[in-house]
C-alpha cells in the first residue's frame, strides 16, 4: 500500500509530500527520488529535489518528498511514484484551483 498526504504547497519553499510504504511481500528497496516525479496539468514533469525518510529496505517506509513549487502554479499536480512492488506506476492527483 502507498499513501500520500500534500503537507505544503505554498508559492515559496519546497512543496512537500509525506508518503507512506506498507508491503508484507518483499522489502521495499527503491530510491524514492529516483522512482517519484511531480507533473502539471500539462504533463511537465519535475523530479524531486530530495527523499527525507526511511532509507532503502524494510516493509514499512515513511518519509517527505520534497519538490521545487511549479511556477506558474498548475491548476491541478499528479504525484507518479514507479515500480514499487508489482505497480508499473501509481498516481495522486490534486486540484489546486486558485490557491
Amino acid at each position: 500500500m502507498v499513501s500520500v498526504t500534500p503537507k505544503a504547497l505554498a508559492d515559496s519553499g519546497n512543496w512537500q509530500f509525506e508518503v507512506r510504504l506498507n508491503t508484507h511481500v518483499a522489502p521495499i528497496t527503491q530510491d524514492l527520488s529516483a522512482v517519484s516525479a511531480l507533473a502539471d496539468g500539462n504533463g511537465h514533469e519535475e523530479k524531486p529535489i530530495a527523499w527525507q525518510g526511511d532509507p532503502p529496505g524494510g516493509h514499512h517506509r515513511m518519509g517527505v518528498l520534497l519538490f521545487k513549487p511549479i511556477s506558474p502554479r498548475p491548476d491541478s499536480i499528479t504525484l507518479k511514484i514507479r515500480q514499487i512492488g508489482s505497480v508499473p506506476e501509481r498516481t495522486f492527483t490534486w486540484s489546486l484551483g486558485n490557491q
